[in-house]
């Protein structure tokens, strides 16, 4: 993929992050300037294991704060944590992703079952969505966490062909959409991933596609995109790591898989929104807010210890790490 810069990376990560918010559809994304919606894509859940899929394209500047920079579109797809542990299952076996998108017949090409339904129940939106708002804008797709598999299949469905390959017998973009994701989980068979970086080039035939995570040698920080599974080869497209990647001062996973993480760590700043004061309804009797408030605190410090058992984490005021209780060799 040719040089990139980083406020292009920070934009994507916005994008992205966006897609994942369970106030997508209900109150619209937090757009950087100049950036407003097209289409939004939905695609119900499919019981008994699929969970929604929600997202936009949108267009705007490719520098949010170069207002003469170049008018693009972006497909961002997302998924959020709630509506996921609804319907994942865990151990569920593998599925041959569609030939409806891979446009071949191998049944070896396998992705975690959940995102294969997943996508194909938005397949319809986003291709109606291209072909009705995209015109000649350049178009990128990006996801971020749960959204990173659906982006992925969106780059591998989206690829340029001569022939109709669209649901509704739509011709495909001319030029592959780049695609950006970030902390994605590894979901994909190896079979899968040596077909996708064949497929998915761009015009000078690199591989069209970049998969950030947050992490350098002696420093794992986000450990997608490795897990969920190990023995996956999972990571489609080039794997790309920060290198002045840091521990955020809490070491949570829900934290260092959402956008606001991953834009600071390219050096950006996120969006804001309104700040809403936290307000306890109708708390039970002996009910101290403080008292919560470090219990959260000591509970987020044995996620810290679960991922970075070397390290102390901060903890809470006033308190001091005196053992570790470990079960299988883990806090």
């Amino acid at each position: 993929m040719k040089s990139i810069s980083t406020a292009f990376e920070i934009l994507m990560a916005t994008l992205a992050g966006e897609a994942n918010s369970s106030k997508v559809t209900t109150l619209g994304p937090n757009y950087p300037n100049g950036w407003s919606t097209l289409a939004y894509i939905h695609g119900a859940a499919s019981p008994p294991n699929a969970p929604e899929v929600q997202g936009f394209l949108a267009n705007g500047y490719s520098d949010p704060q170069d207002p003469t920079s170049e008018q693009i579109a972006v497909l961002a797809l997302g998924m959020n944590w709630s509506n996921f542990f609804l319907y994942y299952q865990y151990g569920a076996p593998p599925d041959p992703l569609s030939s409806d998108i891979t446009r071949v017949s191998d049944g070896t090409l396998t992705i975690d079952d959940l995102y294969n339904t997943a996508y194909l129940s938005a397949r319809d939106a986003i291709w109606d969505s291209i072909q009705q708002f995209l015109g000649n804008l350049p178009l990128y797709i990006c996801g971020m966490g749960l959204g990173g598999p659906l982006a992925q299949i969106a780059a591998l469905d989206l690829r340029p062909g001569v022939s109709p390959s669209g649901p509704k017998g739509q011709f495909p973009p001319k030029v592959q959409p780049p695609c950006f994701t970030f902390s994605t989980p590894n979901v994909s068979s190896s079979s899968l991933v040596d077909f996708y970086n064949q497929q998915v080039k761009d015009t000078d035939g690199n591989i069209a596609a970049n998969t950030y995570w947050a992490g350098k040698p002696g420093l794992t920080v986000d450990f997608f995109p490795t897990a969920p599974n190990d023995s996956k080869a999972g990571l489609l497209g080039n794997p790309v790591s920060i290198q002045n990647v840091k521990l955020p001062a809490v070491d949570v996973p829900w934290l260092e898989r959402g956008n606001t993480f991953y834009i600071q760590q390219l050096g950006g700043v996120p969006q804001t929104g309104p700040n809403i004061p936290g307000n306890i309804l109708n708390p039970p009797s002996g009910f101290k807010q403080t008292l919560a408030y470090t219990f959260a605190l000591l509970a987020a410090e044995a996620y810290h210890q679960a991922q970075h058992p070397n390290t102390v984490g901060p903890g809470a005021p006033g308190f001091n790490l005196q053992a570790l209780v470990n079960y299988n060799g883990q806090p």
